[in-house]
Formats: structure tokens, sequence, C-alpha cells
């Protein structure tokens, strides 16, 4: 690669083509001013869940690494090295998401991963990153994931411990409830939120739920277990779980006349969740790292990149897979090269660096900060409510 410098024209074309063939992204137009990335190629693996009932925050995680490098290549890459997106689906199920991480640590022998997105898939995947000393920051939030002795493991958002707490506290103190309900979808994700609130509850107000149900993912009537809900006094309900579930829980709470606020996990909130909710995600609370609507610069110039690259609104997904391209080049950039323990150690050595979706700090877990927005919906659309330690 090196001959891209100093070699004639038909060396620089031959080599053009060849970074074609791979697939390596390449500086968008504007940008003659940076210098070409000419080393090897920097592979970074995304898994994401492309297919399933949480495909459309899958793809929108690719696109987000996808303009991200497409932006980073254009100032030069990673110190000098044009980086390669490989996406893989692991279509929310572990044994999918275990092959998706084997096929990229061995066969396409990434450089650096980012993902999986689902929970159970990243308990199942990571220690394949681990064995083989490959750094990888997950977008997962069940807070286990970070206490498992992985020093190559970061997350790319606050855990639920930190989300749960939060909604305890709002729950309490902001919504003035005092019997409250809590229903889950089953999985690492699910269960690990509703632990958390459940608790925060116990120790920050000595107090339990009235009534705690648990769904699975794919069914359609939660009916029942709404019902159970309602019928144990209940005047708010505590919900955490997955896209396609959340919007069926939206609607058929008000089927059964739960009049009750719903709050809890970010999905209540997300963009593509009140797609498919409409009218019926009115009034929903979620703590979040991202809002459409958050009058931030930071978000306002994003959005308006994104749609105009993909001609879609973005969900929460899109700016954090984004955020997590520039934070692996600070890492480059604070480690000092691209070498995995390079970037391990850089991705420590970042301290208070605001991006779009959270102000990042990581800690020696790899967690990384409690940056936050409570977010309520109005109609169909997203109010930032509060905004914590992102200044």
């Amino acid at each position: 690669m090196r001959g891209v410098r100093h070699s004639h024209m038909g060396k620089v074309l031959a080599i053009s083509l060849i970074l074609l063939a791979v697939g390596v992204v390449t500086p968008t137009p504007g940008s003659a001013g940076a210098a070409r990335p000419a080393g090897q190629p920097f592979k970074i693996g995304v898994i994401a869940p492309t297919t399933g009932g949480t495909a459309l925050i899958g793809q929108q995680s690719v696109d987000g690494a996808r303009m991200a490098a497409e932006e980073i290549n254009a100032e030069g890459g990673l110190a000098g090295r044009p980086i390669e997106i490989i996406a893989e689906d692991e279509a929310g199920q572990p044994a999918v998401g275990v092959a998706a991480m084997n096929k990229l640590v061995y066969s396409d022998k990434v450089n650096f991963l980012l993902g999986p997105d689902t929970s159970s898939v990243t308990l199942a995947a990571m220690g394949i990153a681990q064995r083989e000393g490959i750094p990888e920051i997950t977008s997962s939030l069940n807070p286990t994931i970070t206490r498992q002795k992985n020093p190559w493991i970061f997350r790319m958002r606050p855990t639920d411990l930190i989300a749960a707490d939060l909604m305890a506290r709002f729950g309490m103190e902001e919504l003035k409830l005092k019997k409250i309900g809590v229903m889950n979808t089953r999985g690492d994700y699910g269960q690990g939120g509703a632990d958390a609130f459940v608790a925060a509850l116990k120790t920050r107000y000595n107090m339990a739920p009235t009534r705690s149900e648990t769904v699975n993912v794919g069914d359609k009537d939660f009916t029942p277990q709404l019902l159970n809900i309602k019928n144990s006094g209940a005047d708010g309900l505590l919900w955490w779980g997955i896209i396609a579930e959340t919007a069926i829980v939206l609607k058929q709470r008000h089927d059964i006349g739960f009049t009750g606020p719903i709050f809890g996990a970010n999905a209540l909130v997300n963009s593509t969740v009140l797609d498919l909710a409409g009218k019926n995600a009115d009034g929903a609370i979620a703590a979040t790292n991202y809002a459409n609507t958050n009058p931030d610069p930071k978000t306002v110039d994003f959005e308006k990149k994104f749609r105009a690259k993909f001609n879609k609104v973005p969900n929460d997904h899109g700016p954090l897979y984004y955020d997590a391209m520039y934070l692996l080049k600070q890492a480059v950039q604070l480690g000092g090269g691209t070498s995995a323990e390079q970037i391990k150690n850089g991705l420590h050595k970042i301290k208070d660096l605001r991006l779009i979706t959270s102000k990042f700090s990581f800690d020696e877990l790899g967690e990384p900060g409690n940056s936050m927005l409570i977010v309520q919906v109005k109609g169909t659309e997203q109010i930032v409510l509060k905004a914590y330690n992102y200044d």
C-alpha cells in the first residue's frame, strides 16, 4: 500500500481497484485537502440485529458506523489506515451472534468490534473476542456484561443500573407514584433492567412492586399480564423490553383501560417505536441517550447529516454507533497507534469527551459514564425533560 505515495499512476489505479474490491469505505467528495489513507485496511466488525424484531435498530447501527467511517477516512483514516466495515447479523439470537463473532474474528480477522446489541448475544459471544484480545464496544445494557473480568469489553452507553435508578427516582419523586407494577420481556436485557429497577426501588424507598409480570419475546397478546398489573392497584407501569413488544404494550395498555403513566426502558421513546405505536405512545417516559428533538448542536448536526444520507429519521442506535467510531478514533490518538493494546489503553484514557449521545469517560470496567436524558413522548414527538451529566 505504500506505493500509493510515490509510485506512478498505473500503480495508484491498481491499488484503488483493490481497495474497492475489498469494500474499504473511501473518502467522501470534498475531502481533497485530507491525506488519503494508504496503510493496510483497519477492519471493524459490526454485529447488529439486522433481521428479527429489532432489525430497524440493527440496520441503523450499521448505518451510523458506516457514516462515521466515511468521515474518518476522508480525514486520513486511523493513523493512515483506511477503515473497512464488515457487518454481520446477530438476529437477537445467541447462536447466530456467536457464529457472526466467529466469522469476524477467525475468517475476516477484524481489528476491532462494535456490538452486539442484544444482551444475551453479547454475553454468549464476547468471550471469543476476549480470547483473541480484540477490543469491543457493545451497545448491550445488561449490567453483568462489564463484570466478567474481561479487559477487552467496553460499553457505548450507560448500563441499565443507571437508567433503572433514574427511573425509580423519577417515578417516585416526579410522577409521585404510590404503587408500581413491573413488566418486562424475558432475556438478559429485559430481566436485567427490571431487576435493577426493583433493586433501586427497594434501596431508595423500601418499596416493592405491586405486581411483576414477564412476557416472551415474539408474543403478541400481553393482555393477561397487563390486567394483572391493573388489578393489583398499580398507579404506574414500569416497562423494560425491546422494540416490537414495546409497541404492543403501548397499545394494549390503552385497550384494557390502564390510565397510569408508563415509563422505563429506552425503547418507549425510540423513534422506531413511535412509528409503530403512533398515538398510543403519548405520555411514555424513558431514560435514554438520544432524542431527535434535542436542541443540542451536536444532535441537530447529526440529524441533518443522517437524514440527508439515508432519507430516514435516526433512532437512538444510529448516533450510538456513529459515536462509537469516534471513540475508536480518539483511542487511536490517545493510545499512540492501532494495535489492540494501544486501542484498549487509549479507550481507558478517554475523559470527558463530549459526543452526540454522551459525555464519555471510561472507567476500569469499561463503563462510559452516566450521562442520560429523561425523555417523554408528547403526541408522537420526543420532549427532553431533563439531562444528567452532559456538561
